[in-house]
């Protein structure tokens, strides 16, 4: 593969306009595979930084082929202010049946009360993971 995997990584994000189907999910996932110890620490650092859809994206490129080694990404991207981004994070955690440090159950919580108020179908993943946490 040439260049870094990193750069790789962030052009299969693509742009705001640019399509985003399963496809693309699935090419951006696989890219995430060869990921070492350190590509993993800087697409951390750099996530946080990036736009909304970028960071989207990002988390369902890390559960779609369940990237055990992008936890950490997912876990500070459900703490995002972004109801939407923390619902997506959620998915993915619970998609691999992650187990969630205690402190984040507050958090959980928050979010279990925001998507009944809000009829989203995402109660039971939420609860999953509130059972899971350690």
């Amino acid at each position: 593969m040439d260049g870094n995997k990193v750069d790789l990584f962030e052009k299969l994000i693509g742009t705001e306009t640019s399509s985003w189907q399963e496809y693309s999910l699935e090419i951006a996932s696989e890219a995430l595979t060869p990921f070492s110890k350190y590509d993993w620490e800087v697409l951390f650092a750099i996530t946080l930084a990036k736009p909304l859809y970028w960071q989207e994206r990002c988390a369902e490129a890390i559960g779609c082929l369940e990237h055990r080694e992008g936890l950490a990404i997912l876990m500070a991207l459900l703490l995002s202010p972004s109801q939407d981004l923390a619902e997506i994070a959620v998915v993915q955690l619970d998609y691999m049946s992650a187990q969630l440090p205690r402190r984040f159950e507050a958090t959980l919580k928050n979010l279990l009360v925001h998507v009944n108020e809000n009829g989203s179908p995402l109660s039971d993943e939420i609860r999953g993971l509130i059972d899971r946490l350690n």
